[in-house]
């Protein structure tokens, strides 16, 4: 069964989702503070979770410049909150996308402002070290691929 929800009740909806999102990226990465300080925990040789401060940029990777990066994150967010306010022009997938993108965005600002790093805590083998605020801007892109994939 379909449910057909007004675009007036879903930027809302969509808006309390960010906000929930960014506190439980939040929440997460307080528990892992405390939890995973003193040691990692190693579910295997390839999942580990340990405390990461990331200066550098998503999952991990490097920055070389961290005022340019800040001021590039800062542009970005713009930029999306700008099309996520132009809703109109938006579909619902789209929409619930950049929420993502914009909640995972958020979430890691929160800590660059806070602490200048970013606290990542999931290691997957060190190929990649990211939080919960990565995979949802990570979901959100996906979605909007497979969006403009299917329009084109």
């Amino acid at each position: 069964m379909k449910i057909n929800i007004s675009r007036k009740i879903f930027l809302p909806i969509i808006i309390l989702l960010m906000v929930g999102f960014v506190i439980l990226d939040q929440a997460v990465k307080k528990t892992a503070i405390s939890s995973l300080s003193a040691s990692p925990f190693y579910f295997s040789d390839f999942l580990i979770l340990e405390i990461y401060k990331n200066y550098g940029i998503a999952f991990g990777l490097p920055a070389s410049d961290g005022v340019f990066y800040f001021i590039a994150f800062l542009f970005f967010i713009g930029l999306a909150s700008g099309k996520l306010l132009s809703f109109k022009e938006m579909g619902k997938k789209e929409i619930l996308a950049v929420g993502f993108i914009l909640s995972g965005a958020l979430g890691n600002l929160i800590d660059r402002i806070r602490f200048g790093y970013i606290i990542d805590y999931i290691n997957l083998g060190d190929i990649v070290i990211f939080n919960l605020a990565d995979m949802m801007i990570a979901a959100g892109a996906i979605m909007l691929i497979k969006v403009f994939v299917k329009h084109k």
